[in-house]
């Protein structure tokens, strides 16, 4: 959820949610808010970076700057398509489980059925072009190439490893 505030937790919690990947951090970052894990959408880190990460921590341009480039966005799927691989294979290499995310409208109707005044929204915004674009060819190789299981079943083995160490 993009800008989700630290105060969401509580109402995710009481809805039911066991774990939310609602903000940006280095692979392998487990944050627990209250009853909710927040298992965050994968960035690289470049430079020194933050060490604390509380909601909202946004895609921008303020956390590149800062030394992490947020890869697992579908945004940055969009901008490097299969590139992203490379990060992926460097980071599975180093023990590393990635988090990443597509919208459902980028891998199951193409944007050209959207409403008309969407690419209006777009022209008007061009960064948000990277999100009209179909991406299902992306994710059929990431399915092809590499582990995958559901945020829940990652979050049940890494809650597993750590309380056997």
């Amino acid at each position: 959820m993009v800008g989700m505030s630290e105060a969401a937790y509580s109402l995710l919690a009481d809805a039911g949610f066991v774990y939310s990947s609602a903000i940006y951090a280095p692979t392998g970052t487990f944050l627990q808010r209250g009853r909710i894990w927040e298992i965050p959408v994968s960035t690289l880190q470049f430079g020194r970076g933050e060490k604390t990460y509380v909601a909202p921590r946004q895609f921008t341009l303020g956390l590149l700057l800062k030394g992490e480039f947020a890869y697992g966005s579908s945004f940055s799927m969009g901008l490097m398509g299969k590139l992203i691989f490379n990060i992926l294979e460097r980071e599975l290499k180093k023990g590393f489980s990635p988090v990443l995310f597509m919208h459902p409208y980028e891998i199951v109707s193409p944007f050209s059925q959207w409403a008309p005044g969407t690419w209006w929204d777009v022209a008007k915004h061009p960064l948000l072009l990277p999100f009209t674009w179909n991406k299902s060819g992306i994710l059929a190789a990431l399915l092809r190439n590499f582990p995958v299981s559901p945020v829940g079943t990652y979050l049940d083995e890494a809650l597993k490893i750590r309380s056997q160490v």
